[in-house]
C-alpha cells in the first residue's frame, strides 16, 4: 500500500491476505475533495469514488456499524496512515467507542493536515563524541 494514503484493511483469515478488503483514502488534486477505493479482494470488485471529508466520515461509519451484521464476519482490521504507527485490531475491539473515536480521529487528522512524502531520506549527520558529552 502507498505510504501517501490512510488504508484501512479489514481482514478474515491471518494467514491469507488474499480474502482481505482494502478501503484507501488518497488526496486528490482538488483542495478539500478525496478519492475512497474499497477493494473487495474475494469477489474481485473495486469501487472508487471522488468525496469530500464527510462522505468518508459517513462511509467509515456505515463500514463500522454494519461489520458486526456481517454473516461472513472479518477478525481483525488494521489502520494505517501517514504519519502514524500501523495499527492491528481485533473486530470486536470496534465495539469500543474509544477505539472507533481514534480511528475517526486518525482519517480526520489525516484529512485535514494530510503529510508530504519525502521523496528521498533525510540524511541525518553522524553524531561525535563530543557533541554527546554532558561534562
Amino acid at each position: 500500500m502507498s505510504s501517501n494514503s490512510v488504508v484501512i484493511s479489514f481482514i478474515r483469515d491471518m494467514k491469507d491476505s488474499r480474502k482481505d478488503d482494502h478501503l484507501m483514502i488518497t488526496p486528490s488534486t482538488s483542495q478539500s475533495v478525496f478519492n475512497i477505493s474499497y477493494r473487495d479482494h474475494l469477489n474481485k470488485v473495486r469501487n472508487l469514488s471522488t468525496v469530500g471529508e464527510r462522505e468518508i466520515f459517513d462511509f467509515i461509519d456505515n463500514v463500522f456499524n454494519l461489520l458486526p451484521l456481517d454473516r461472513d464476519p472479518f477478525t481483525h482490521f488494521q489502520i494505517i496512515a501517514p504519519a502514524y504507527p500501523a495499527v492491528l485490531l481485533d473486530i470486536a475491539t470496534m465495539y469500543n467507542p474509544a477505539v472507533r473515536d481514534s480511528v475517526m480521529s486518525i482519517v480526520k487528522n489525516t484529512l485535514r493536515n494530510w503529510p508530504t512524502v519525502a521523496d528521498k531520506p533525510v540524511a541525518r549527520r553522524p553524531v561525535t563524541r563530543s557533541q554527546t558529552s554532558t561534562a
